[in-house]
């Protein structure tokens, strides 16, 4: 999302700066989506016991 808005940018520092966070934005989704799913598979688990 960042980084298309900011390709018009002459800077390469400003470039890979913003597409540097936009990758760490989507790592920390991925993690996040993944901590959940984890979650409730444990969830589940427990509601079997």
């Amino acid at each position: 999302m960042l980084v298309r808005k900011h390709l018009k940018l002459k800077s390469k520092k400003t470039f890979s700066f913003y597409t540097h966070t936009d990758n760490k934005h989507k790592n920390y989704m991925k993690m996040r989506d993944e901590f959940k799913e984890q979650n409730t598979i444990r969830q589940k688990s427990d509601d079997k016991n």
